[in-house]
This record gives C-alpha cells, structure tokens and sequence, in this order.
C-alpha cells in the first residue's frame, strides 16, 4: 500500500500577501484511522474542521493531533504582490508540490474542490506529467472537505503558516513545523 497526498490551500491578502498549499501524507493503510481521530474532534453541529473557524485552542490542538498521528507534510508558500494573481501562484505551488510527491513516490493524490479552479489544476497536473515534473502515473482527484476528513489536515497545515502575521502565529509555527516543512516558491 502507497502513501497518499492531500491538498488544500489558504490565502492572505495584504501586501504582500501569501499563497500556502499545503499537503499532508498518509498511508492508505493508516488514513482510516486519521480519518476517525480528525472526526472525534467535531464540535456538536460542526460538519467539519476549518481552521478560520477555530479558536487558538482548538487550532493548537488539531496541530498536535496531526503530529500523534505521524502525518507529514510540506506547505509551499508564494508571495502575492499588489496585483498579483493567485492562479499563478497556486501553479507554482503545486507544481512544485507535484514534484516532491513525485521524488517521495507518492502516487495518488486528494485535492480540495475549488469548483472553477479544478479544470487549472487538471491542466497545471498534465502539464506537470508532460513536462516530468509528476509522475506520468499519478492518479488524482478533487474532493470535497465535507466528505474526506483528510483534508482537514491539510486545511490544518495550510493555515498554520499562512497566519504568519498573527500573534498566534508563533505558536502554531512551532507545532506546524514538525509536521510539515515549508518551502517557498518564486515565480520564475
């Protein structure tokens, strides 16, 4: 059994603002069990985890729900300028997280659903295998954070090292890095 890769993303607009796709891996054989654990934690009412919605509590305690359960990740971080587009830096981003997946040979990978925004992603993914930059076999697909746990997790990460400007941030960094290192992509 592989290890399998889920995505999600997280934007700060200021200036400069930054751009975080984060991933985290698991493997399929241990994602049951990340799913249930991420589940346990619900509030009563709440349909999912979402980290603009949580308290610093809370968010402290996903974080280190994420680092006993052994997941690892990455979060690729782009700075947006005035003007700057963030379709151009979710492509650098993944592409750059394509090809990490692709070095660590994970094959199969779990995206968030942007609706519109999938169709740039398929194409930033071709692109990327035409290119060898991901695997040519990488298997993929879109999900929703209501039906995949997992990408709460990745939600998780993602906002983590995007609230960089925040008191909090300090904090969260700290438990963020241990789980995912961060990576920063310049627009070539």
């Amino acid at each position: 059994m592989g290890r399998v890769a889920f995505f999600d993303e997280s934007v700060r607009v200021r200036n400069p603002g930054v751009y975080v796709l984060a991933l985290v891996s698991v493997s399929a054989r241990d994602a049951p069990h990340a799913r249930r654990s991420l589940e346990a934690m619900l509030l009563p009412g709440q349909r999912r985890l979402h980290w603009r919605d949580e308290s610093a509590e809370r968010r402290s305690e996903i974080l280190s729900l994420l680092e006993a359960l052994g997941l690892h990740g990455s979060a690729y971080l782009a700075l947006l300028t005035r003007g700057g587009r963030q379709s151009r830096a979710r492509a650098l981003c993944l592409e750059a997280a394509l090809w990490d997946l692709r070095n660590a040979r994970i094959s199969e990978a779990v995206i968030e659903s942007r609706g519109a925004q999938d169709r740039l992603d398929r194409s930033t993914i071709l692109h990327a295998q035409k290119a060898g930059i991901a695997d040519e076999g990488l298997s993929y697909r879109f999900a929703r954070p209501t039906n995949e746990p997992m990408l709460w997790a990745a939600d998780a990460i993602a906002g983590a090292f995007s609230s960089l400007e925040s008191r909090e941030s300090a904090t969260f960094e700290a438990i963020a890095t241990r789980i995912a290192v961060p990576k920063h992509v310049e627009d070539r």
